[in-house]
């Protein structure tokens, strides 16, 4: 009886282990389903934080970029320059033809073919002549000016026309046309020494034209129109010499050669 029974009491603990292995098993699988789930819970989380941090980032990015003084000046030198662009796209752009450009180059490169010598020698001209004209000291009063320019619009306006439409006609502006004005009674001044009509002139001139005079005419005004007239011829003769004393005695280097104008 007692040898049973220690059979018994032996085998009793072997199915205890056998259960609580068992047991353990069940646990590990079930700590290892938790565990995983969480794995999932924790990668979705992931993925959805994951956009904030990549916008954080690139807002200290930007920032960062736009903490350095050179950055800033960098990005408004750029932001000036294609506002200016646009501005300024006719000084680039003068048409478009379906959608192509005509650049302006190419508008001086055929300008310059064309009468690059002649519009050279005019500009050099103009400034030798706006050297002396300082030098010289001559001032032209606002007076003078206003009534040139009342003269030239009476002739204008006998035609039926305004100034401004003259000036528009042969591309000018009023600027220039004062410009031209200054420059023409400077050198009136500049010459003026230089000029003089006789009496025996005068006599010439009217023998040699009486048939062209009307019959009856008042012979002390003819006189007076006739001294103009000479003196008028005289001034731009004088003038014409005296620019081109100015430009025997001037140090010119061309710098580009072009075709002279045939």
């Amino acid at each position: 009886m007692s040898k049973t029974t220690t059979k018994k009491t032996k085998k009793s603990p072997t199915r205890t282990k056998k259960t609580v292995a068992a047991k353990k098993n069940t646990v590990a699988k079930k700590s290892a389903v938790v565990k995983k789930k969480t794995a999932k819970k924790v990668v979705k989380t992931t993925k959805k934080t994951s956009a904030p941090v990549m916008t954080t980032s690139y807002v200290d990015s930007v920032k960062k970029f736009f903490s350095n003084q050179k950055n800033v000046i960098m990005v408004v030198a750029i932001l000036l320059f294609l506002g200016v662009g646009y501005l300024l796209k006719d000084v680039f752009i003068v048409a478009m033809v379906n959608g192509r450009p005509i650049y302006r180059w190419s508008v001086v490169q055929r300008l310059e073919e064309q009468g690059g010598r002649q519009i050279l020698d005019s500009l050099i001209t103009e400034n030798l002549v706006k050297q002396s004209i300082k030098q010289a000291g001559i001032v032209v009063e606002q007076e003078e000016i206003d009534a040139a320019i009342k003269e030239i619009e009476d002739r204008i306006a006998a035609q039926g026309m305004t100034l401004e439409q003259a000036l528009e006609e042969q591309g000018m502006t009023r600027d220039l046309l004062v410009e031209d004005i200054v420059m023409q009674k400077s050198a009136e001044m500049i010459v003026a020494d230089r000029i003089e009509v006789s009496d025996e002139e005068i006599d010439a001139y009217m023998e040699e034209n009486s048939e062209f005079f009307p019959e009856g005419s008042d012979l002390n005004s003819l006189r007076e129109v006739v001294k103009e007239q000479l003196l008028s011829s005289k001034v731009t003769q004088e003038i014409q010499l005296w620019v081109q004393e100015i430009q025997d005695n001037a140090k010119i280097i061309y710098m580009k050669e072009y075709e002279p104008a045939l």
